[in-house]
């Protein structure tokens, strides 16, 4: 019984100690400069019909990161969004 607790408790401090590590590198990693918007270190954003897989309300109108197009065109997204808006119909 003493292990046990023993071991509950270092993996306790284990996981105290990654959660707070974790919250620092992510909140270091949202500081942003002005040169790097500047200097086009940004990726370009491209406005999709995103497919929901809903047969009502099959796409929706989203902006990306152009990054990210091959993995949305994968799954059916459809760019560049059609002069009348996203489909109303599931595109076959």
């Amino acid at each position: 019984m003493k292990n046990l607790l023993k071991s509950i408790f270092i993996l306790f401090g284990v996981m105290i100690v990654l959660a707070l590590s974790t919250n620092s590198y992510f909140s270091s990693q949202a500081t942003v400069s002005n040169n790097q918007f500047s200097t086009g270190e940004w990726s370009k954003k491209i406005t999709i019909c995103h497919a929901t897989g809903s047969e009502t309300n099959p796409y929706v109108e989203i902006t990306i990161s152009e990054n990210a197009w091959p993995a949305h065109q994968a799954h059916g997204d459809i760019y560049p969004v059609p002069a009348g808006g996203c489909p109303t119909t599931v595109q076959k």
